[in-house]
């Protein structure tokens, strides 16, 4: 009996093939389909006319459509998968053989759900998942049928048709294999993803089975791991671990846009550090004429990247001064009663961009006082929180938390002052008092912003537009929104279209998306602008997008904020002395009374001891204090410049109590040096 195409011919002519991009012009899906013209009626009769002949098949077509007998080979598969999981070895491997030596089989297997048709692409990603942490596990047994898996691959990757959905869906699924590779074949297979129609499509879908991408980032590098460890013996697989490095980044990349789905921590592999060096990576970060992979440091972890950032900053600082003999200095003076007049004086004259990268120094005018850090940190936590004080009016305190651009304000020019200043205090290593929320840097950094992110700053209207998703549509009659906002603009209230005719334009059920999205655009973009781009600006003019960026936006919070994660024992374990030791009885009574105090007394010690609340990268291993003996019985004394606390000896622990007491209660200014 003869084969009959009748229903792949007319889901060929009435729907097409569902090709990304399909060239078969007698294809529905094809954008020069030959019977455009024709109707439903007529199309359904040349299928009858080709029904029992393949030759005029769209080749882009799922192997569902072309052989609907394939579902037997999917359901054989399937219960080897189930007994594969419960007990490998029980389970038919014959099976397996077949599927991977058939790639139309294998892109349709680890369907979701019992139902399956040819429009249905979802993937049972928890058994999948399943399935990879088993063959991971059983990889002596699998290593057998490597030749199978690479070919399967491989023709996923190099087929004509691998526009098909079906395909990438195969590929998608083979990467559960693909650590069972020996490091040529795996590294034939990563340099042939180059070849790949449509890699965002099949990257994109990596993300949207996030559990799944995890695990393959996971696999794909402990793969670099094993290959790191064997380059001294087979120096040759350097090019399997320069193209798998590629391969890894790709994943990072397409992650990082919009929603970030796969943890980042999957990505970190500090064993790259064993054949590439900080220098290294910060040499190829600072090349612009190189696209090198290492520029996405996304292997390294958070106190890694801020070693190469210090030293690049180390690099600049250098390079000014040999540059500017002369004047090596980036000096501000000013005066502390006139203090922001005198800062955005300074900091605007500043004629070369390439100036805020020298050292810095920091004169109150009529003071003695040489700055050696405790000037500088002083100098901008007094301006920083005159500058972000409601009261002048450019940034307002979110839930006490964190400040954000005030909507409407009069001095914009106040924002390039503001972004130097913080764009400074990174760049010079010192710690802000004011928090900014994570959307912030996900804005400095050029991320795509969320829902998520509007609920950083605004978590009632945000809970109020996901309220709207579970209306219908005669609720919307009923509300009668439009694609509007209302606005206070300095007392009166303002109607701010937000599309074009957005005033006449109903929001409902459709076009619900677009309006939220409409919403986000305005509060974290548009209502904003002149503001954050100042800000920006000014930023950037100090730090420049290449060092700063190979942080994550909340690692650029810690670098202005700090972190506010204090473990106190790190704190004790890294404090070293002078004239003591750490079995001195003045030591052990001052330890005994910190131990005592409360979270709040102690970080203000901490305040008191190093000028700073706030926690560096890396912890409190990070803040190093010298407890140094000195005479008398007086009170502690801070020199924050040098990290030094001068401690007399008390006689007894109640002395040592009210002493430090007294020193947490005053923590600014008091005692301090």
């Amino acid at each position: 009996m003869e084969n009959d195409y009748y229903d792949a011919y007319e889901i060929q002519y009435t729907r097409g093939c569902e090709c990304i991009s399909c060239h078969f012009q007698e294809c529905f899906s094809c954008p020069n389909f030959v019977y455009k013209k024709k109707t439903k009626e007529e199309l359904l009769e040349l299928a009858n006319t080709n029904r029992y002949s393949k030759d005029k098949l769209c080749p882009n077509l799922s192997p569902i459509i072309v052989n609907p007998m394939i579902f037997a080979d999917i359901d054989d598969f399937s219960d080897f998968v189930s007994s594969f999981i419960e007990s490998p070895n029980g389970a038919d491997y014959s099976i397996f053989e077949k599927t991977i030596q058939d790639p139309s089989v294998f892109s349709l297997t680890f369907m979701q759900g019992d139902d399956a048709t040819y429009e249905d692409f979802s993937v049972d990603e928890e058994t999948l998942v399943k399935f990879m942490q088993k063959s991971m596990k059983m990889k002596y047994k699998l290593s057998q049928y490597n030749s199978d898996i690479k070919n399967l691959i491989l023709h996923y990757l190099l087929n004509e048709n691998n526009r098909s959905i079906h395909y990438i869906r195969g590929l998608l699924l083979s990467f559960s294999l693909m650590h069972i590779l020996p490091y040529l074949d795996f590294q034939q297979c990563c340099l042939n993803l180059y070849h790949l129609a449509h890699q965002d499509t099949f990257f994109n879908l990596l993300k949207t089975y996030h559990l799944y991408g995890q695990l393959v980032v996971e696999s794909l590098n402990q793969i670099l791991t094993d290959l790191i460890a064997i380059t001294r013996n087979v120096p040759q697989v350097i090019d399997s671990i320069t193209h798998l490095i590629i391969m890894i980044v790709f994943i990072w990349l397409h992650n990082q846009s919009g929603v970030q789905t796969i943890p980042r921590a999957s990505f970190i592999n500090e064993h790259i550090l064993c054949l590439f060096s900080i220098e290294n990576i910060l040499s190829e970060l600072q090349d612009t004429s190189k696209n090198s992979p290492l520029s996405k440091i996304c292997f390294l972890t958070t106190n890694t990247k801020y070693l190469i950032y210090e030293l690049g900053i180390k690099r600049s600082m250098t390079n000014r001064i040999v540059t500017s003999l002369l004047n090596s200095i980036l000096k501000i003076e000013v005066n502390r009663d006139n203090l922001l007049d005198d800062t955005m004086r300074v900091l605007t004259s500043v004629y070369n961009k390439s100036d805020f990268l020298k050292p810095l120094q920091v004169t109150f005018i009529g003071e003695k006082g040489h700055d050696e850090g405790g000037v500088s940190r002083e100098f901008f936590h007094l301006v920083i929180l005159q500058l972000f004080s409601p009261d002048f009016g450019m940034f307002d305190l979110i839930d006490k938390r964190f400040y954000w651009f005030r909507e409407k304000c009069f001095n914009i020019n106040s924002f390039y002052m503001a972004g130097i200043l913080v764009g400074l205090a990174i760049y010079n290593s010192i710690m802000l008092p004011i928090k900014f929320p994570n959307v912030f840097y996900k804005k400095l950094c050029n991320y795509v912003l969320t829902i998520e992110d509007l609920e950083e700053i605004e978590p009632d209207l945000t809970n109020s537009l996901k309220s709207l998703e579970a209306l219908d549509d005669d609720a919307f009659v009923d509300l009668d929104m439009r694609f509007s906002i209302d606005v206070e603009n300095f007392g009166a209230v303002e109607h701010v279209p937000l599309i074009e005719n957005g005033e006449n334009v109903l929001v409902n059920k459709s076009n619900l998306k677009d309006y939220i999205s409409s919403i986000i655009q305005w509060k974290l973009v548009k209502s904003i602008e002149r503001q954050f781009l100042e800000f920006q600006r000014g930023f950037y003019d100090v730090l420049g997008p290449t060092l700063i960026n190979i942080f994550y936006p909340d690692e650029i919070g810690v670098l202005v904020s700090g972190l506010e994660q204090y473990n106190w024992t790190e704190f004790k374990e890294n404090t070293v002395y002078s004239g003591y030791d750490a079995d001195s009885n003045n030591i052990k009574l001052f330890w005994d009374v910190f131990n005592e105090l409360e979270e709040e007394q102690k970080i203000n010690f901490l305040m008191f001891a190093t000028g700073s609340k706030s926690v560096p990268v890396g912890g409190l291993k990070n803040t190093a204090l010298v407890i140094q003996k000195t005479s008398g019985n007086s009170f502690p004394v801070a020199h924050t410049c040098s990290g030094i606390l001068q401690l007399p000896v008390y006689e007894s622990k109640e002395e040592m109590k009210s002493k430090l007491l007294i020193c947490c209660e005053y923590c600014e200014g008091f005692g301090i040096i």
